[in-house]
C-alpha cells in the first residue's frame, strides 16, 4: 500500500487543504494527515485546539465520503535537524511528502523523501480566513461547508483574535 504524508496546523482546515488531500489520494492510498503545534491553541496564530481541529479535519472528509487516511498528532520539537526523523517516529513508513510550505519540502529533501508540492488554490490561507473572521469579511468560501458547520456548532469563532 502506498502511503502519503500531508503536515500542517489546520488553523483551519480550508479549501486548499481539501484539494491536496483529494490530490494525495489520486496517487496513494492512504493519506497520513500530521497535525502540528498540538500544543498551541487559544493565541492569533494557532485559536483552535487539537481536538477542534481533529474535528474539522474528519467533518470535512467526512463530507467527501473520504476514508484513507489517518490523523497522527504532534506537538513541536523546535529543532530543524531532527524534526523529520521525530515525525517519522511517530507515523510510520510513508512513500510520499505532500506540502504547499517550501520549509518543510527543504526539511524532508535533504533526507531524500520524494515530494509533491501541493499549489496553493485561489490564494487560500488559514492566516487569510482567520483576519477575515476578526476582520467581519468573508472567510466562509474558502472553507468547506462541513467547516463552516462544524466552526458554527461549536462557537469556534470567538477564540480567533
Amino acid at each position: 500500500m502506498t502511503t502519503g504524508l500531508f503536515v500542517g496546523r489546520f488553523q483551519p482546515f480550508h479549501r486548499g487543504h481539501l484539494a491536496d488531500v483529494q490530490l494525495a489520494l489520486k496517487e496513494c492510498e492512504e493519506l497520513i494527515i500530521v497535525v502540528g503545534s498540538a500544543q498551541e491553541s487559544r493565541t492569533a496564530d494557532n485559536p483552535f485546539t487539537i481536538e477542534e481541529r481533529c474535528e474539522l479535519i474528519d467533518a470535512a472528509l467526512a463530507a467527501e465520503s473520504i476514508t484513507a487516511y489517518q490523523i497522527v498528532v504532534l506537538e513541536d520539537i523546535n529543532d530543524d535537524n531532527l524534526w523529520v526523523d521525530y515525525v517519522t517516529e511517530h507515523v510510520g513508513s510513508y512513500e510520499r511528502v505532500y506540502t504547499g510550505n517550501e520549509y518543510v519540502a527543504s526539511l524532508f529533501k535533504a533526507k531524500g523523501t520524494k515530494l509533491t508540492i501541493v499549489p496553493l488554490i485561489d490564494e487560500i490561507s488559514s492566516t487569510t480566513i482567520r483576519a477575515r473572521m476578526v476582520s467581519g469579511g468573508q472567510w466562509e468560501e474558502m472553507v468547506p461547508d462541513a467547516v463552516i458547520a462544524k466552526i458554527k456548532a461549536l462557537d469556534l469563532k470567538k477564540h480567533v483574535k
